[in-house]
């Protein structure tokens, strides 16, 4: 019995230590001591009393930085609303690029805002694109908003998404100083909150949006997304603006901030995050009950407003209350300096001479500049993407039959991708080229073919004696005569296959080549006038026998022809079939149409018989609510009794 309670308490023990062990292990290291690390804490235990401790509240606002969003954030963190040391309030923007207003971003840098980077795209984080969205708005906020890169030390991501241990080591690299991506939550308003900390030791919490970062990353600091709890105290909301149960009234939001404000002020005194967008504010109840609770912060002597990395300046160098008027980080004599050198910039431009017009011209064009410059670097990476594409492969360009192409040897003649694959295809395009540049052919050039083709057995002509024969002869020899061209290239008795005739400029297809005992898929496609027939070659279409049973005599005059293949003929049978078929097709189509256009009729009919019942029913029922009691009455004009008197 004794043995299985040690085992029960040993694995008690276990299990407490494997929860605890990553801020245990930091707390109880003596190397991790700030600035260069900090532990994860609820509690911040540090060498001050709480007494002496401040109440940091930090605002992030997230997403573009647009006009609309501008008139809120000026009238929330208008230059009178000071901090008890004498500085102005401050807030942290995570930016992206779209749809952002760039003047702004300078305009609020230089109240003392904090630009922080938020992507280009507002897209999903991967492996693949994190590296060039990070580095990319970095250099826009510098560029198009005229902040130092030094001074853009924050991070997040859209959606909140991380993508694990690449994305510290990445930012880490970009020399940004700390990540306000991963979220923590908190199930009731008396649970305890973490600090800000570096990733010493990983993340040591729950993860919430999976991957999160494992490994050690010393020195970079992780800012939580502590939920807040909605103002009845029932669900967690990550965002301000994305709660479940929003407040109805601007007396229901007021209470909603100061309920999870007390929840620090009142306990740890752990620096105290309020995230959320812009479109909050869009409802007039929440910007005045956001107004009044910044104006009730303000009356606190202990509560400072700042933004995120004046917060994580003041946990690498904690500093009691008495002595934060001389705490360097949050002074703001820097703010002075940006003005000056703001008015500067403006005093020289008039020194200049230069009206409205003109300083919005020179705007214009340093835009374009920039535009060409970015078009120029778009031009070359599409160019390096061709030159990889050309160079992966050299399957490019050809059909998925044949193989890959060789280099040829003589470069002169051009050929098709097509023909460089077929053996002697060289062959037949200087035939065609012999055929177009000569398409008429002399009468007895075309005898001394014919007759080598009819010949008698004793080597004789032998048509006069059989008339029909002449007469089918000489009508073909009038034909031959009209089309000469067509002729002759239908004699070639070289194979072409199909692909090949556009190339050829072959439009008649050799008889030779329909007859060849080929494979179907190197036959051509017959020449036909109408798509809609069907053409069917039967041996009707051979050429008749050239050796004649009876003979006959030999006469010098007589008419010489050659042998022209008869039209192909048509199945009737077929086509007639086939335009049944389509007639068949076209009937049913219609009568589903017609089917389907009854059926929405007839719903449309059915809704709006459903419709004028409901007002049926909703007018009945208001009249039997009303009663006998009429809609006008002359007494309620009647003065009473006791105005008579």
């Amino acid at each position: 019995m004794k043995t299985v309670l040690f085992f029960v308490a040993l694995c008690g023990t276990v299990s407490v230590v494997e929860l605890i062990s990553p801020c245990v292990k930091c707390q109880n290291d003596q190397s991790c001591k700030p600035p260069n690390c900090f532990c994860c804490r609820d509690e911040l235990n540090l060498p001050i009393p709480l007494t002496e401790t401040p109440q940091i509240v930090f605002f992030t606002f997230d997403d573009a930085l647009t006009d609309a969003a501008s008139k809120f954030y000026r009238k929330l963190f208008n230059e009178t609303r000071m901090n008890p040391n004498g500085c102005p309030i401050s807030m942290t923007l995570f930016i992206s690029h779209q749809d952002t207003i760039y003047r702004n971003v300078n305009d609020f840098y230089k109240r003392g805002m904090e630009i922080a980077s938020h992507s280009v795209t507002h897209s999903h984080m991967s492996t693949s694109n994190f590296m060039e969205e990070a580095k990319k708005q970095k250099r826009n906020l510098a560029k198009l908003g005229g902040i130092p890169e030094n001074e853009i030390v924050g991070w997040r991501s859209p959606f909140l998404e991380p993508i694990g241990d690449m994305q510290p080591d990445k930012l880490k690299e970009l020399g940004y100083v700390y990540d306000a991506t991963l979220t923590y939550s908190k199930r009731k308003l008396s649970d305890k909150a973490p600090t800000p900390f570096t990733l010493d030791f990983g993340w040591p919490y729950d993860c919430k949006v999976k991957p999160c970062p494992k490994r050690h990353h010393a020195g970079f600091w992780e800012v939580p997304v502590v939920s807040l709890m909605d103002y009845k105290h029932k669900y967690d909301c990550v965002y301000v603006d994305g709660c479940n149960n929003p407040p109805p009234n601007e007396a229901s939001a007021y209470q909603f901030l100061m309920d999870n404000f007390n929840s620090y002020y009142t306990t740890s005194r752990v620096p105290f995050g309020i995230n959320m967008h812009s479109s909050w504010f869009y409802i007039a109840d929440r910007l005045n009950a956001m107004d009044r609770f910044i104006n009730t912060l303000l009356k606190m002597d202990d509560v400072y407003i700042v933004s995120v990395d004046k917060t994580i300046k003041w946990l690498q160098n904690p500093t009691p209350l008495g002595e934060l008027h001389a705490f360097e980080p949050w002074k703001c004599d820097h703010l002075k300096a940006r003005q000056e050198s703001d008015k500067a910039t403006s005093n020289n431009r008039q020194g200049m001479g230069l009206s409205h017009a003109e300083l919005q011209q020179m705007y214009i064009q340093q835009r374009l500049r920039q535009i060409a410059e970015m078009r120029k670097e778009i031009e070359l990476r599409k160019q390096r993407e061709l030159q990889l594409l050309q160079q992966t492969s050299n399957f490019v360009n050809r059909p998925w039959w044949s193989p890959p192409r060789r280099p040829q040897s003589n470069s002169n003649i051009h050929r098709s991708p097509f023909t460089q694959e077929i053996p002697n295809a060289h062959v037949l395009e200087n035939t065609l080229e012999e055929t177009v540049q000569e398409p008429v052919k002399t009468d007895k050039a075309l005898a001394s073919k014919s007759s080598a083709k009819v010949k008698s057995p004793t080597g004789e002509h032998n048509l006069k004696q059989n008339p029909s024969t002449n007469l089918k002869l000489s009508n073909r020899k009038q034909k031959l005569d009209r089309s000469p061209q067509r002729q002759v290239s239908s004699i070639q008795t070289q194979f072409v296959p199909f692909w090949q005739q556009s190339q050829l400029g072959s439009r008649r297809i050799p008889e030779a080549a329909l007859r060849s005992n080929s494979p179907w898929w190197n036959k051509p496609i017959p020449y036909v006038h109408d798509f809609k027939y069907k053409v069917a070659y039967s041996e009707s279409t051979k050429p008749p026998s050239t050796e004649l049973t009876s003979p006959m005599p030999t006469t010098t005059e007589s008419p010489t022809t050659t042998y022209k293949p008869s039209p192909p003929r048509v199945n009737s049978r077929i086509n007639l079939f086939r335009e049944r078929e389509i007639i068949e097709q076209q009937r049913r189509h219609r009568l589903i149409l017609e089917q389907q256009r009854i059926r929405e009729e007839q719903q449309l009919k059915q809704q709006k018989e459903e419709l004028r019942k409901n007002e049926e029913e909703s007018f009945l029922k208001q009249q039997r609510e009303l009663g006998n009691k009429p809609l006008f009455s002359w007494t309620q004009f009647l003065p009473s009794a006791s105005q008579i008197r």
